[in-house]
């Protein structure tokens, strides 16, 4: 429900450029406004969540999960008394952990550096990445950027052979080798992190879904980076956010649901395999279904939160289509748990754990992004302070590579002013995101005040309504109940 917003917003933005075809994302007066409005909406679609994870704990009853602890069975470790319980325990020393932890970044960093290989070169056969480019000294491979010349194979002006065919290929075989690198990292990130030796099951889940995360957003972002802060181009930008957004949506709903669809109903004819009505078969048949793996469906959120917020001054569309596709993902993931994968198990938790802290992390990048779209990338602040550019008008190759037949530089003596202008917005809107932060409270009142009633039971319970230290139950508020708590805990220790 909270993507209707920026759904019907991005829609109205996308309309009003449609009507005027003079104007785009580029030189945009509204598209400002569209993201200002994006970043407030992501700060408060994250505080919302958090006040909705509380009030799911306190519904259910399971706001005491968290102080449990668990030992992850994988874990070793030499045997010692604790410190804690003056019980026998395994313990694995954090230094120990630490040089594991360095060996994983090295390992981790190698895989990023090859799938930079593979963007690069993926780049070079789109045509963003030409002799005329900022990184061309270092970049760019005139072996493979030949493809996208005028009039050969990808040709992306589609004055190549089968237009509406080759031009896609390029971007098809990025995500396909993308996902293959993931698959491979997937291996190796499980290893790894089975070798860190986490003593908890959260440690370990969260040590796992961090490098996977990084590694799968570094995977989808970085393209879309190096066009928007060293290309500095929105016209290329918004190109790639079309085309990667597109292929990836049909990725995830071929491999999730059609082709294992397809996939289990060759193998039941194949092998002749009939629906049984035995009890036993129906559960050996769920059982012979893939494992529901929860990690590709919080990837593929935050991955879509990303796409809205990040780049919302260049691609406005991102937010109605990704209502588009989280309707049928709907559908698609209700299909894939029902037909696909076995049921998964419940598992009693107070949040979603690490993915909350991603979330708010993109949240926060968003600000420093779009401001940059805003005052470099695009002409969106010379629009409204044409005095602090100067346009440069390009030769007629180089505008066919870069999408636009002119740029924008910043004129003499106005840097100063630009970077003056560029520090004060980010200041203001961090302030505004911070006093939100600060004044809206992670949790409802209502929530507060039903913890603190069973708070209060639990003291009757235990204690009975008797007044305790001469200070009678019946007239203490919430917080002088569990002080009192606590010093008649104290004193019993005392006796």
């Amino acid at each position: 429900m909270w993507l209707i917003m920026p759904a019907v917003a991005g829609f109205a933005v996308f309309v009003y450029h449609y009507v005027h075809p003079e104007i785009n994302v580029d030189n945009s007066l509204i598209s400002p406004i569209y993201t200002f409005f994006i970043i407030i909406w992501g700060v408060l679609f994250v505080k919302s969540w958090d006040r909705k994870c509380s009030s799911l704990v306190c519904d259910w009853g399971i706001n005491a999960v968290k102080w449990r602890r668990e030992v992850r069975p994988g874990y070793f470790g030499r045997k010692r008394i604790s410190p804690i319980t003056e019980m026998p325990e395994r313990y694995f020393s954090s230094q120990e952990r630490l040089f594991r932890y360095c060996v994983s970044t090295c390992v981790t960093l190698f895989m990023l550096l090859l799938a930079f290989s593979i963007m690069v070169i993926s780049l070079n056969m789109q045509g963003y990445i030409h002799k005329f480019s900022y990184s061309k000294n270092y970049l760019l491979y005139p072996t493979i950027s030949w493809l996208c010349d005028e009039g050969q194979y990808f040709d992306p002006s589609g004055k190549g052979p089968m237009p509406l065919v080759l031009l896609y290929i390029p971007v098809i075989l990025h995500v396909v080798i993308i996902q293959v690198l993931n698959k491979i990292y997937q291996v190796v990130a499980i290893n790894l992190t089975n070798w860190e030796n986490h003593r908890s099951p959260t440690q370990h889940e969260n040590a796992l879904y961090v490098k996977r995360f990084f590694f799968e957003a570094f995977d989808c972002y970085i393209a879309l980076f190096y066009l928007a802060f060293v290309e500095a181009d929105i016209v290329l930008l918004r190109r790639e956010l079309v085309s990667l957004y597109t292929v990836d949506s049909l990725r995830r709903l071929s491999t999730e649901t059609i082709i294992p669809h397809l996939t289990r109903k060759a193998t039941r004819f194949f092998d002749n395999d009939e629906n049984g009505d035995n009890c036993n078969e129906r559960i050996e048949k769920d059982h012979d279904k893939d494992k529901y793996e929860q990690f590709d469906d919080y990837l593929e959120m935050i991955i879509q939160i990303g796409y809205v917020t990040l780049f919302a001054g260049a691609f406005p569309l991102a937010a109605p289509l990704s209502l588009l596709c989280n309707v049928l993902e709907m559908y698609s993931d209700i299909f894939k748990l029902t037909f696909i994968t076995r049921r998964p198990i419940v598992h009693r938790i107070t949040d979603i754990g690490v993915w909350s802290l991603l979330v708010k992390g993109i949240v926060l990048l968003s600000v420093f992004t779009n401001l940059y779209i805003f005052c470099f990338t695009s002409e969106q602040l010379m629009t409204y302070a044409p005095s602090f550019f100067e346009v440069i008008p390009l030769e007629a190759e180089e505008a066919l590579k870069s999408g636009s037949d002119h740029i924008h530089v910043i004129a003499d003596g106005a840097g100063m002013a630009v970077a003056t202008t560029m520090m004060s917005l980010e200041h203001v809107v961090l302030l505004l995101v911070a006093v939100i932060w600060i004044t809206v409270p992670e949790s409802n009142p209502a929530v507060d005040d039903e913890l603190a009633r069973r708070e209060y039971r639990k003291f009757l319970s235990t204690h009975g309504k008797s007044s305790v230290g001469g200070i009678s139950i019946m007239s203490m508020d919430s917080s002088s109940i569990m002080k009192t708590t606590d010093e008649t805990t104290v004193l019993d220790k005392d006796k």
